[in-house]
């Protein structure tokens, strides 16, 4: 028994001092960086200082006592003057804004300018300090699907959260209303949620293709960002003047092709369905018929009975992107042809464009 008891405490202390050194030899080095990862990584190094969250008050004076309702957005800096990029929903309507910057600090910040349509506004920081980190600007115009982008944003107050993903979509169309118009956006499944909204996407050269809007609830990795050169385009005028003056028309509806028309087994043609008109709008007093009969097809509703819109300025419309391509060279006071099938008939309505009601 003494033998083995030696043996036991030889082992004993053995297995103690191979513990004692594994305990003091240095830590390992960290893992090397695929080429992949340091890009990601110097990108939210470099960039995320630019990054702000934004939070906003809503006065509401109810009936008993005044109450105030608070939402929760991000955005990023595009000039050392304190100018931010954020979306539109996000401020609009606030009664404060308040930034949180890269230092922690809050500062009011006021609305610059706004455009509900493309869903973009420009805040500007008040007493800006002299170190923003400035997130550059680049171009929509040439990402491919399967391309790298990367989100920087607040979802759920989480400061300065990153998530990585591709481009999955291109020319992707948002429902629109007689007060938004067509934007194509970019879809990407980097992840977005509540908070990133008004952030950046950014691409693996560290600037901004889009900003982050909007998402489709209860869906998965499906997420919407508007594109850049549709932000450049419309800056200059919310600096400048704090809206886009657009023409408007004043009509909302869907494109009917010929499968529809097979489905509805009615005098149709291919077109523009207007199926409804604005109050007091350009449409309505050139005598534009919205519709009237709601019918439901594969869980999207119609209303039939509105004028078909055929041709614009001579030009066919076949498709939805015709229609709102042909649209988007026009401005205010601009005179429009329609050709609009009614009834089994063709007819031509002229009309002149308004600015879009604000």
């Amino acid at each position: 028994m003494g033998e083995r008891d030696s043996r036991r405490g030889t082992w004993q202390r053995a297995l103690v001092l191979l513990l004692v050194v594994m305990g003091a030899a240095p830590p390992a080095a960290p893992a090397a960086l695929t080429p992949d990862e340091e890009n990601t990584t110097a990108i939210f190094r470099r960039l995320a200082p630019g990054v702000v969250y934004i939070t906003t008050v809503f006065a509401h004076e109810g009936p008993a006592a005044p109450t105030a309702r608070r939402g929760v957005g991000s955005g990023f800096v595009v000039s050392g003057e304190g100018y931010v990029l954020t979306n539109a929903h996000v401020v609009e309507g606030s009664d404060d804004i308040l930034v949180t910057i890269a230092d922690q600090a809050r500062r009011k910040a006021r609305v610059v300018g706004l455009d509900a349509a493309t869903d973009v506004a420009v805040l500007q920081i008040e007493n800006p300090p002299p170190d923003l980190t400035v997130i550059p600007l680049g171009s929509s115009a040439g990402l491919q699907i399967g391309q790298k982008v990367l989100a920087i944003g607040n979802p759920f107050g989480l400061s300065q959260t990153l998530t990585v993903g591709v481009v999955s979509g291109l020319d992707r169309m948002l429902p629109t209303t007689r007060e938004t118009v067509a934007v194509h956006v970019i879809q990407t499944d980097a992840a977005i949620n509540v908070g990133n909204s008004g952030g950046p996407l950014l691409s693996s050269n560290g600037e901004a293709v889009g900003v982050n809007t909007a998402l489709i609830q209860g869906a998965q990795s499906i997420a919407f960002a508007i594109p850049i050169d549709t932000v450049k385009a419309v800056l200059p005028q919310l600096l400048r003047e704090g809206r886009v003056i657009r023409p408007w028309l004043g009509i909302n509806g869907k494109f009917v092709d010929e499968g529809l028309r097979k489905v509805f087994n009615l005098p149709l043609t291919s077109g523009f369905l207007v199926e409804d008109v604005g109050k007091g709008s350009p449409a309505e007093r050139a005598d534009i018929r919205e519709g009237s009969l709601d019918v439901t097809v594969n869980g999207v509703r119609f209303l039939l009975g509105g004028d078909i819109i055929t041709q614009v300025n001579e030009q066919p419309i076949r498709t939805s992107e015709d229609f709102f391509k042909t649209l988007a060279g026009i401005k205010v006071g601009d005179e429009l042809r329609l050709t609009l099938f009614r009834g089994g008939q063709t007819l031509t309505k002229t009309l002149t464009l308004g600015e879009r009601p604000r």
